[in-house]
């Protein structure tokens, strides 16, 4: 009666699925993307590229020439986003930046183990007031190509693999009733977005998906899964399949916490 299959023609309706439920829950708040550079002497010393909502800035991509302009780069990044968020998360695989941001007064919230293989991802938490700087910055969309490029070359060292992005539908004859998004790399499978129609929950549709995406990592050779999911979301559903939460960012969204969750397989 249900079907799961690769469905990229209905990632979008997948995403807007799970955006309806979490506006109903929490209603419509602001979002907000920025891409952030710092040049010092006219040469570009650091990039981030960041997200807001929910209460929090998030940087998954973060890069700078030298320790130094960390803290100018990410004050000027909580400034750019300072009417929509109070708190910043920054997630890397460097451990310099990991021990600088921790002096700087960053919270270490969770550390993901083996990703990649026999290397650490990071994320650590700062919710102080933003102070100005004197370096110069740009969200100039001219430069994107050279931070790519920057950002390429910066990860070669960590060996980091090129995310395989992967969508999959669940289907009631031809009607969509749920699905599942994220992608694969660096020994993990990263679960972005899972959504159940109303009607058809509690029919273990979401049990489902996620046993598919486990059974997928595991001929891909992948044995960790990670995810996050708010209180108001599905952390009991989430650990009655065996995943443990690694970290919280609290208040995120105000009333509600953020929890970071992980699954070996």
């Amino acid at each position: 009666m249900f079907k799961i299959a690769e469905d990229i023609a209905n990632s979008k309706n997948i995403s807007k699925g799970l955006i309806e439920f979490n506006i109903s829950k929490i209603g419509k708040l602001p979002y907000k993307e920025a891409n952030i550079y710092l040049f010092s002497d006219g040469e570009m010393k650091g990039i981030a590229f960041s997200e807001s909502g929910w209460n929090n800035i998030e940087i998954r991509d973060i890069w700078v020439d030298d320790v130094i302009y960390l803290n100018p780069l990410l004050e000027k990044v909580k400034e750019i986003h300072s009417e929509i968020a109070a708190k910043i998360t920054v997630f890397t695989h460097d451990s310099d930046y990991v021990k600088h941001l921790i002096v700087l007064g960053y919270e270490l919230v969770c550390t993901i183990p083996d990703m990649p293989k026999n290397g650490n991802y990071y994320g650590l938490l700062n919710d102080k007031p933003f102070s100005t700087s004197s370096y110069k910055f740009s969200t100039n969309k001219i430069y994107l190509i050279k931070a790519k490029k920057i950002l390429n070359e910066y990860y070669k060292s960590f060996n980091l693999e090129k995310k395989q992005y992967f969508v999959y539908s669940i289907k009631k004859n031809d009607l969509l009733v749920g699905g599942i998004k994220g992608s694969f790399s660096n020994n993990y499978a990263s679960i972005d977005t899972i959504w159940v129609d109303e009607p058809f929950r509690k029919q273990y549709l979401g049990v489902r998906l996620m046993k598919y995406i486990e059974n997928v990592a595991m001929d891909k050779g992948i044995n960790n899964l990670l995810l996050s999911t708010c209180t108001f979301q599905a952390k009991i559903f989430y650990e009655k399949l065996g995943y443990t939460v690694v970290g919280v960012i609290k208040e995120v969204p105000i009333g509600s916490d953020d929890h970071i969750m992980t699954k070996k397989i």
